[in-house]
């Protein structure tokens, strides 16, 4: 038996996480993260085909009627490897939601930007997928 309040807890309750990789962007990116302000949405696409990690899921923002890739959530041991939750919520079809929290840097002597963003899924929609998430850990 799963305990529900687990997995609303773990998969539900918002959560604001620093994006990793923003100083490795394209310039273009860099501009793009320049325009961003708290509470804009982000796009988040878990790369499946990664080299370094197949868990690994990117942080995309539309500028200039493209979309642009500024950087990845952080997936390692001292986070509890929320890439790797978050790219099984993506490919569960679990709505995901992820938005600007605060821009950091762009100033003096700290010219790149990156920036916090805020991952959530919605409690009302998402609801309808526990039963999904408790077969999926059941076999």
């Amino acid at each position: 038996m799963y305990n529900v309040k687990y997995i609303i807890s773990k998969y539900i309750i918002p959560r604001t996480i620093k994006v990793v990789g923003t100083t490795k962007t394209t310039e273009e990116a860099q501009k793009a993260l320049s325009y961003l302000l708290p509470g804009d949405y982000v796009v988040l696409n878990h790369e499946k085909n990664n080299q370094y990690d197949p868990n690994a899921v990117s942080v995309n923002v539309f500028f200039n009627n493209r979309l642009h890739k500024i950087g990845y959530l952080p997936n390692n041991e001292k986070i509890g490897f929320f890439a790797t939750d978050i790219s099984y919520l993506l490919d569960s079809q679990i709505p995901v939601r992820a938005l600007v929290s605060k821009v950091l840097g762009g100033t003096i002597g700290k010219e790149n930007i990156g920036v916090r963003i805020l991952v959530y899924a919605p409690v009302k929609e998402s609801l309808n997928y526990i039963p999904k998430i408790i077969k999926h850990q059941s076999s």
